[in-house]
C-alpha cells in the first residue's frame, strides 16, 4: 500500500531539487564548490579574451586576432590536461585527505 496526497508531498524544495538533478545530499557541498570554481574560471577566461582582444586590436589591428583565440584555447586545453593528470594523484573525496 502506498501513501499519496499531502503527507507524501511534504518534502522540501531542496529535496525535490536534489532529486530532480540526481544529486545525493552528501554531494551537494562538493558540487557547489565545483560549480563556483567553474564559474570563476569561465569568467576569468572571458575577461581575458575581451580585454586582450581590445588591447591587441588597439595596438596591432585585426589581422592577427585569431591567434589570441588559438592561444586561449591552448591555455584552456593545457589547464584541462593538468587537472585530469592531477586526478590520478589527488583523491576527489575530501574525507580521504584527512
Amino acid at each position: 500500500m502506498t501513501v499519496s496526497g499531502p503527507i507524501q508531498d511534504r518534502r522540501g524544495f531542496k529535496e525535490r531539487l536534489l532529486e530532480l538533478i540526481n544529486l545525493r545530499p552528501e554531494e551537494q557541498e562538493r558540487t557547489l564548490l565545483m560549480l563556483a570554481f567553474y564559474t570563476a574560471t569561465s569568467m576569468g577566461i572571458l575577461w581575458l579574451e575581451v580585454s586582450s582582444a581590445a588591447l591587441f586590436l588597439d595596438k596591432y589591428g585585426a589581422a592577427n586576432l585569431p591567434w589570441i583565440y588559438i592561444f586561449s584555447a591552448g591555455v584552456g586545453l593545457g589547464l584541462s590536461v593538468v587537472y585530469s593528470w592531477s586526478q590520478r594523484f589527488l583523491p576527489l573525496a575530501i574525507g580521504e585527505l584527512c
